[in-house]
C-alpha cells in the first residue's frame, strides 16, 4: 500500500464532465491519473495515486471491523465521537430545562446545540462517503481524508440523509395499514431500503435519481454480497438499539456519552460494509 491518495470515482454514466459529484463505477479504473475532486471537495493541487491491491478474498470479514483500529480512521473515530457526544448532550440538555419550566433557557441554546451537533454530523457524513468511495475501488486503509472546509460538509447529507427520505416516505405509507406499527415500518424500510436508495444515488451521480438499474440487478447477480451485508448490519443494528433501551431509562444523559462512541463506530463500519459490496457487485458485473 503507497502512502499516497487514493482515488475518488466517478460514475462511468452519472453526471458530465462538468458536474463533479460522488459517485461509483462499474468496474474501477486502476491506472495511475490525475484525478479531481468532487465540486464540494475540490483542492489543490491536483493529486496522483497508484493502483490498489487486490481486495481480500473475504470482503466482509477482513479489514472490516479491524477497520476502525487503523491509525487514521481511529483519528476520525475519536474526534467525530467526541464532537457528536457534546452536540447530543448539549441537545439532551435543551430538552431537560423545558421539562423543569425553563423554557427561556431552553430556546437560547437550542440554536447553538442543533448547530453543534450538526457540524460533527457534517464531518462524519463526508468520512464515510470518502470510505465508500475508496474502499470500492479495492483500498483497504484509507489514505485521503480530505473533508473540505466546514461549509461544504452539508452538502454531502444530499446523499447521507437524503437516501433516508424515500425510505421513510414508503415506510409512512406501509405503516398506514391497519395492523401494521409506523415507527416498526419505518425502522424496516430505512434498513432495507437505504443502502439501495444511497448507492443508486451514487451510482447515477445525483440525489434526485435514488432508484439504478444496476444496483436493483445485483440483488440477483450479486445475492450472496447483499445477504451477508444485511447479516452484518442487523447484528450491529441490534446490538446499539439494545445498548440504548438499556441505558437510557437509567440516565439519558449517561446513554448518549456511552453510545455515541458505538453510534459512531457504526457509522464507519457501515460505511465500509458499503464501500466492500460495490465492489463485490462490480466483480459479479465482470463475472
Amino acid at each position: 500500500m503507497t502512502d499516497s491518495p487514493n482515488e475518488p470515482f466517478a460514475s462511468d454514466h452519472g453526471a458530465g464532465d462538468g458536474d463533479d459529484v460522488y459517485g461509483i463505477s462499474w468496474p474501477a479504473d486502476r491506472v495511475t491519473e490525475d484525478v479531481r475532486q468532487p465540486a464540494m471537495m475540490r483542492r489543490e493541487p491536483v493529486v496522483t495515486f497508484e493502483p490498489p491491491p487486490p481486495a481480500p478474498r473475504r470482503p466482509f470479514v477482513t479489514g472490516v471491523f479491524a477497520f476502525l483500529f487503523y491509525l487514521k480512521t481511529l483519528a476520525v473515530w475519536l474526534l467525530g465521537s467526541i464532537g457528536l457526544m457534546i452536540g447530543l448532550l448539549l441537545c439532551l440538555y435543551c430538552m431537560y430545562l423545558v421539562e423543569i419550566g425553563l423554557t427561556v433557557a431552553a430556546r437560547c441554546l437550542a440554536v447553538p446545540s442543533l448547530w453543534l451537533a450538526a457540524f460533527p454530523l457534517g464531518y462524519l457524513s463526508v468520512c464515510c462517503l470518502n470510505v465508500i468511495e475508496q474502499t470500492s475501488q479495492g483500498y483497504d486503509k484509507i489514505e485521503d481524508w480530505s473533508v473540505g472546509e466546514w461549509r461544504e460538509w452539508f452538502w454531502s447529507f444530499g446523499f447521507t440523509l437524503g437516501a433516508i427520505v424515500p425510505a421513510l416516505l414508503i415506510g409512512a405509507v406501509v405503516g398506514a395499514i391497519p395492523w401494521v406499527g409506523t415507527g416498526l415500518s419505518m425502522g424496516l424500510t430505512v434498513f432495507l431500503l437505504y443502502p439501495v436508495f444511497l448507492l443508486s444515488a451514487l451510482d447515477n451521480g445525483s440525489i434526485f435519481a435514488p432508484i439504478s438499474g444496476l444496483i436493483l440487478r445485483s440483488f440477483r447477480t450479486a445475492w450472496r454480497g447483499w445477504l451477508i451485508f444485511y447479516g452484518e448490519t442487523s447484528v450491529m443494528a441490534a446490538a446499539l438499539v439494545l445498548l440504548i433501551l438499556v441505558l437510557f431509562p437509567l440516565n439519558p444523559f449517561l446513554a448518549v456519552a456511552v453510545t455515541t462512541p458505538p453510534l459512531v463506530a457504526v457509522m464507519l463500519i457501515y460505511a465500509r460494509l458499503l464501500g466492500r459490496l460495490v465492489w463485490y457487485i462490480g466483480q459479479s458485473q465482470e463475472e
